[in-house]
């Protein structure tokens, strides 16, 4: 509020709309550096022996191949192939996975993933005790640097590693929901406002709302859940087949191949002006 932010309620939560103002939020981001606060999105931790049968049948993607240290985006689906949320699956270990989940859809993921799960398979709900910033832009790297003093590991896109900022253990993530090059930064709940004014000490770093958030994922065509994305339709519509196996079994496949082999009523087009 001290920054000026225009508040409204979002997946419940009393979320930043805009600080100076979307349009100029939005040019930041692609020219320099903004950050935002997305400590609404959920982490799901699941781990055990059946962890990734589990999660192969549950998600659109390929989980197999996803490799320590990688992360993949896909959906996850009712058994009529209705989308029930687009998420992001993390592998940390052999047997260990992290699932990043929308806030609005939280508690309805959280059950209907459980209700899949095998006995061998442990669910941790992590996101009351995690907090989420995104810094992006084509300065991200430098501009966090500078304020951290320290050089940031080489990550590929879709690659994180376990770091150590300011003295707190943090996952750094190179991905993200702008286009832009940039990071999502997982860290515990309790450091979010010392992380948010550590990196708004560099003034080429300015807060950014869900406004120039929206506007900046259009711009490159990435769905929204509860706009693009719902359990109204499959995904097929709005992605046209990407971030879907289709060489494997997974909940709701048989309503994405009929989409994909009779056609859809509507589909997801852009325009170029």
């Amino acid at each position: 509020m001290a920054l000026g932010a225009r508040m409204a309620p979002f997946g419940g939560w009393d979320m930043p709309i805009q600080y100076e103002g979307i349009l100029a939020e939005h040019a930041h981001t692609r020219m320099r550096t903004s950050i935002f606060d997305t400590c609404h999105m959920g982490e799901f931790d699941l781990s055990g022996p059946t962890a990734e049968a589990d999660l192969e049948h549950l998600l659109t993607q390929r989980v197999s191949t996803i490799q320590a240290g990688q992360c993949r985006y896909g959906y996850l689906l009712r058994e009529d192939g209705g989308a029930l949320d687009d998420l992001t699956c993390y592998r940390r270990g052999k047997d260990h996975f992290v699932l990043v989940v929308n806030a609005g859809t939280l508690d309805a993921d959280a059950e209907w993933i459980r209700s899949q799960l095998s006995p061998t398979t442990v669910f941790t709900d992590l996101s009351p005790r995690t907090a989420k910033l995104d810094i992006q832009g084509p300065f991200a790297r430098e501009d966090m640097e500078l304020v951290l003093g320290l050089k940031l590991p080489e990550l590929k896109y879709f690659r994180f590693a376990d770091v150590v900022l300011a003295d707190t253990p943090c996952v750094l993530s190179r991905t993200g929901y702008t286009g832009e090059w940039g990071y999502e930064l997982y860290f515990p709940w309790e450091e979010a406002v010392s992380f948010w004014e550590l990196f708004l000490g560099n003034d080429q770093v300015k807060p950014a709302g869900l406004g120039a958030r929206d506007t900046l994922r259009l711009e490159m065509a990435y769905p929204l859940y509860g706009h693009e994305l719902s359990t109204e339709r499959t995904p097929f519509a709005a992605s046209r087949g990407q971030y879907v196996d289709w060489e494997k079994d997974f909940i709701g496949k048989p309503a994405m191949v009929r989409d994909r082999d009779q056609g859809v009523p509507q589909w997801l087009a852009g325009l170029q002006l």
